[in-house]
């Protein structure tokens, strides 16, 4: 809520263009409470389990972005409906309740070394379902082709390879 009060406090855009030099101009994202992963039923997901279980043919795992995941919500809880429509046991990968960060920001601020080790968690979490062929599906491609391309430069190796060739955007699966 504190961050939210940059868009509401009249002068705080101007405060915070000089004191921390995000542009006035610029609205920010809300913070909302309301995440993907607070506000998801578990009872519409597959367990690792049970998405391994199903195979390439029913199974997706859907890959949900930070941005995604907490600013707009509702953009992955639409394609996890759309893909259990589609018939797929959908399956997200978790750490401590919430998202696995791609690293694509640390990657975009120059942190390399911050970088590679959020991307080779994620894709850690992902190689069990890359390698059984299940689709790694996601909803931002700046995150997803961080799996497909930057996972490969930042020296992950063949388990990088191996989840690339699964990484797909929602449009692509």
């Amino acid at each position: 809520w504190l961050a939210n009060l940059r868009e509401a406090l009249p002068g705080a855009r101007a405060l915070s263009e000089k004191w921390l030099g995000l542009s006035a101009k610029r609205a920010l994202p809300r913070f909302r409470s309301d995440t993907f992963w607070r506000t998801r039923d578990e009872a519409q997901f597959a367990t690792r389990e049970q998405a391994l279980a199903a195979g390439p043919a029913k199974a997706a795992v859907l890959f949900v972005d930070t941005f995604n995941g907490h600013f707009e919500a509702e953009h992955a809880h639409a394609a996890a409906r759309v893909l259990k429509a589609a018939g797929y046991a959908v399956h997200t990968v978790t750490k401590g309740g919430g998202h696995v960060c791609c690293g694509r920001t640390y990657l975009s601020a120059g942190m390399v070394d911050q970088a590679r080790a959020k991307a080779a968690e994620l894709v850690d979490a992902l190689l069990p379902f890359a390698q059984a062929g299940i689709a790694i599906v996601g909803l931002e491609p700046s995150c997803l082709l961080t799996l497909r391309d930057e996972a490969l430069a930042l020296g992950l190796g063949e388990r990088a390879e191996v989840v690339s060739k699964q990484a797909l955007l929602f449009e692509e699966f």
